[in-house]
């Protein structure tokens, strides 16, 4: 009995390791400047945030005095949304994404997308 649990935790596992924080720049009310690697770590201004992973495709990052929340597409785009100090809160602006399915790599910056490509790199 050992071998079909053993089975069906190591696809949960796997599903889980597809899954995951996808590559991003941010821009957040208040110039908040948000950047996250692929499958993580996530940066404000900079500075790495703590990442909980709530549900199969939302996260809560929490750093810099704001936590973000991290909700991703079934199109694997993120939807960003946070709470600050003072009860501030908001929508935020992706300026840059790579939807790649290579974890690591990372899209050259768009005219766009460069001045936030160079806050993080």
């Amino acid at each position: 009995m050992k071998k079909p649990s053993f089975v069906v935790l190591a696809l949960c596992v796997m599903g889980t390791a597809n899954a995951g924080i996808p590559f991003f720049n941010a821009t957040c009310p208040g110039n908040i400047e948000v950047h996250a690697d692929q499958g993580g770590p996530v940066f404000f201004h900079g500075k790495q945030g703590r990442i909980k992973k709530s549900q199969a495709s939302h996260y809560e990052v929490e750093g810099a005095g704001i936590t973000l929340s991290i909700a991703i597409d079934p199109d694997g785009s993120p939807i960003l949304t946070y709470t600050g100090k003072h009860g501030a809160n908001g929508v935020c602006t992706v300026s840059g994404k790579n939807n790649s399915s290579t974890s690591g790599t990372h899209a050259p910056p768009t005219a766009e997308s460069n001045s936030e490509w160079r806050l993080c790199h």
